[in-house]
């Protein structure tokens, strides 16, 4: 159906809005996978593997492993509120400057940018690193049958 839009300023300030809100509740995802992951709290569920309950939660792994990320360089090794860490224009932003985020300072530095900077500056700032110094490495296994793959977790 297309809507008729009789006030575009104030359509387009509630999508503003709407981002704003989306974005603090990837925050707040980011913390549940996060502990339901390093806790193994699928297991008390009955899912067989954290990939498993991202299947269920119809969430990629790819984002999950993002998500968690972002809450354990910047909470839980920066130090930086979830208050903080949800004024972010973009959860993302976050995510590609994390390898910056060395010390408990420079973390709430890079949260408190993420608030002003678009996503596109934040990258920006990544220029000039000579090599990511927080690898994060995966394994995978394979069905030699199917061909099926699926990513082998380790705890933290």
């Amino acid at each position: 159906m297309n809507k008729e839009i009789t006030a575009p300023v104030t359509y387009l300030n509630e999508t503003f809005s709407l981002k704003k809100d989306l974005e603090k509740k990837f925050i707040q995802l980011a913390e549940h996978l996060y502990h339901i992951f390093t806790q193994k709290l699928f297991e008390k569920n009955g899912y067989g593997s954290f990939d498993e309950f991202l299947i269920e939660l119809g969430l990629s792994a790819p984002m999950a492993s993002k998500l968690i990320s972002v809450y354990r360089t910047y909470v839980v090794e920066g130090k930086v509120s979830l208050t903080q860490l949800a004024k972010a224009r973009s959860w993302e932003s976050l995510y590609y400057v994390r390898s910056l985020a060395k010390d408990e300072k420079s973390a709430n530095e890079l949260a408190e940018k993420a608030e002003v900077m678009s996503q596109h500056d934040m990258r920006l700032l990544t220029n000039g690193e000579e090599e990511c110094s927080r690898h994060e490495w995966y394994t995978y296994r394979a069905c030699a049958k199917c061909g099926a793959r699926e990513k082998v977790y380790d705890t933290p």
